[in-house]
């Protein structure tokens, strides 16, 4: 999994910052040892962008031989672990970082990632809400908190993560779609309704959002309206089998089976296990 960087430009892949190291350095011989570890940093993030993965790993330990308590080393060795799949490493690397700097948006993130690997569900959503609070003026932070707590199941929260995230930024097309579907999945559906439609006044052509305010209206059984929507989402999504099924489901209710048939026979040729088609 790549490392995430907020939308703020804090920490992640980033360049150093002196904020992690002892303010008191003075000597020359001090400065050039601060140039060094600078440098190495930022020769390790370009190996780390760039998937040289050991590279980076061999720059960051070096750092930290320098510098034990480094954040910014101790966090992206933390991220590289969880790539890597070593997710007791990066837990180890992600605490020590976030212990050191409590305000690293991104190590929380990560940290919250890491946990829910190990599936340390209570430590993930603390380190989720934990990215909310800091974030809550950053539209990304939100989202991405947002979809932390979603996949955890916690869906009334994720909606406030989604629902300050298009506040901040109210053209943010993924957390408005991300958002409509969420309360689809609350049976809020008037509220969904509400969001998908906000968002295809901003992206009329968002096939993700018109499928899902198909959904929304198929369960108010306004089943015209839920076909429409289904068809203009083909248009940009097409050979979609979901969209295919649900639409079939839509002409089913309205006693038009010979179109619910083609739609659910065209579904199965794409997906030929579909469940709805094959019923």
């Amino acid at each position: 999994m790549a490392a995430v960087v907020f939308g703020d430009g804090k920490g992640a892949i980033q360049t150093i910052t002196s904020a992690n190291l002892n303010p008191n350095r003075s000597t020359p011989d001090m400065d050039s040892a601060l140039s060094l570890v600078q440098r190495r940093f930022e020769g390790a993030v370009v190996h780390h962008r760039a998937g040289r993965l050991s590279e980076a790993a061999t720059l960051y330990r070096q750092i930290l031989q320098e510098e034990a308590l480094h954040a910014d080393a101790l966090g992206m060795l933390g991220i590289l672990a969880h790539q890597q799949g070593n997710d007791a490493v990066a837990l180890e690397y992600l605490g020590k970082a976030v212990a050191l700097r409590p305000d690293w948006m991104e190590a929380h993130y990560n940290l919250g990632n890491v946990c829910k690997a190990l599936q340390r569900e209570d430590q993930a959503v603390a380190s989720y809400r934990k990215v909310f609070a800091l974030g809550s003026d950053v539209p990304d932070a939100c989202f991405f908190a947002g979809n932390g707590l979603k996949e955890l199941g916690y869906l009334e929260e994720a909606v406030t993560c989604y629902r300050r995230a298009v506040q901040v930024k109210p053209d943010f097309t993924d957390a408005l779609d991300t958002l409509g579907l969420t309360l689809l999945e609350l049976d809020r559906v008037r509220e969904a309704v509400d969001t998908l439609e906000r968002l295809l006044t901003i992206a009329p052509h968002h096939g993700e959002a018109l499928a899902n305010l198909g959904v929304a209206y198929q369960e108010l059984r306004r089943f015209d309206e839920a076909i429409d929507h289904y068809v203009r989402a083909l248009r940009v999504k097409p050979e979609t089998p979901e969209i295919l099924s649900n639409m079939g489901l839509a002409f089913q209710e309205l006693g038009r089976l010979d179109e619910a048939e083609q739609c659910f026979q065209k579904g199965l040729r794409i997906k030929p296990d579909d469940p709805t088609g094959l019923n």
